[in-house]
This record gives C-alpha cells, sequence and structure tokens, in this order.
C-alpha cells in the first residue's frame, strides 16, 4: 500500500490530502491567495493528525497548475523541497484534470469540460471523458488558454458537465453544459485518485516545475 501526500494551490483553496492504508485524510483552507503562510503548517497538521512519519511518504503529488501561476509556482517549491529533504519522488498533476476527476467522483459526470478562470477575460480549459470499466480520464481537448467564446464550438458538439471558476463566464455563451459547477476548485484529494491510477510518471525532485501556458514561461531549474 502506497502512502502519497498531494498539495493543491493554484486557486484561492489550500489543499492537502493523504493517502494511507487505503484511507485519504483532506485538510483545506481558504487563504485568499497566502499559501505560502499556511500550507507547511497544513501539510505538519495532516502527518500529525494521522500519526504518519514524513519518511514514510512514498511521493509528494502537486498541483502543477495552469492557475493562479503564483499558487502554482509555491506548490511546485514546495513539493520539490519535501522530495529533496525525503529523498522521494514527485507526481505532478493537472489542476484541470483535478477538477474533471472532481466532476467525476462528486457529481457521476462522463463528459467534461473544466475551466479556469484565467483572468484578462480568458480562461484555462480542457475535455475529457471518463471511462466507467478503465476508471480513467481520457483528454478530448488538451490544456489551452482562450476567451470563453471558444467554447461555444465543443459545447454544441455534445452533453457536457462544466466545472471550474471558468464557468463564472457562463452569461457570456449562447450555449451551456447540461450542468455546471462554477463555484468549484481543484483538490489534493482527487490528484491523489488520478496518481494512484498511474497515469502520471514519477519524476525527480528538480523536475517539479509548475505549468503556466500564459506565454509558457515556465523553465528548468539550473542543476
Amino acid at each position: 500500500m502506497k502512502t502519497f501526500i498531494a498539495i493543491e494551490t493554484t486557486d484561492s483553496l489550500c489543499s492537502v490530502a493523504l493517502l494511507h492504508q487505503d484511507n485519504i485524510l483532506t485538510l483545506q483552507e481558504q487563504t485568499h491567495q497566502k499559501h505560502n503562510q499556511k500550507l507547511m503548517s497544513l501539510i505538519h497538521q495532516i502527518l500529525t493528525e494521522s500519526a504518519v512519519n514524513a519518511h514514510a511518504i512514498d511521493a509528494i503529488i502537486f498541483g502543477k497548475g495552469p492557475g493562479s501561476f503564483t499558487g502554482a509556482r509555491i506548490a511546485a517549491a514546495t513539493a520539490q523541497g519535501l522530495a529533496t529533504a525525503w529523498q522521494r519522488p514527485v507526481i505532478p498533476v493537472s489542476s484541470l484534470e483535478a477538477l474533471a476527476q472532481q466532476a467525476v467522483r462528486s457529481h457521476q459526470a462522463k463528459k467534461i469540460i473544466s475551466a479556469i478562470d484565467a483572468r484578462m477575460h480568458e480562461i484555462y480549459w480542457a475535455a475529457f471523458a471518463y471511462d466507467e470499466v478503465t476508471q480513467h480520464l481520457t483528454s478530448l481537448k488538451p490544456e489551452i488558454l482562450s476567451s470563453p467564446h471558444q467554447l461555444n464550438h465543443i459545447l454544441s458538439t455534445d452533453q457536457w458537465f462544466g466545472i471550474g471558476t471558468g464557468w463564472n463566464y457562463h452569461e457570456q455563451l449562447p450555449i451551456l453544459p447540461k450542468t455546471f459547477d462554477a463555484q468549484a476548485k481543484p483538490l489534493a484529494q482527487d490528484m491523489i485518485q488520478l496518481a494512484i491510477s498511474s497515469q502520471y510518471p514519477l519524476l525527480e525532485p528538480h523536475q517539479a516545475l509548475p505549468t503556466y501556458i500564459r506565454n509558457n514561461i515556465a523553465q528548468p531549474k539550473q542543476q
């Protein structure tokens, strides 16, 4: 049985989850973009409450974005620091895919469009399908940055479930998904589910890097 810790800070919610002995413990707090002041406290709290030694962790999962780039950098830097100290691998997970997994878990959705508010009247979004047999998500549309209006074409093709803060722009769209949850934010517990399904590889600590679609500015650190 694997023991994973996951951290997600790409939105205003600071979320931490721990998988241990097939149970998932979660902690989260609205931090209003002050994740650097709260994240390590939540990590310490979840390890204490679960009575898990840090060196029992098999891997550190983190939300790599897209989303708030400051938040994604905090998650990546924290994951890199923990992985280096504990000599463990990291597993970067897409925040958009974590939203899609949340839609499956909470709403039994099958075809999902995850959308995160990217500010400047733009959204990060991607489309997914959930296979009940394999219990895996499949990417139907890769992560992109666009105006909300670009959702019109894909929305006209099928029945979708929409999830994420990008759906706060729904009043600008002539076509809407059958149901949407514009309040949902990526959660660490859903990143654990994605990681244990083996869709994401184990990486070395120095490979803990955020995703930033706008201008593609994320670069590997010099070694």
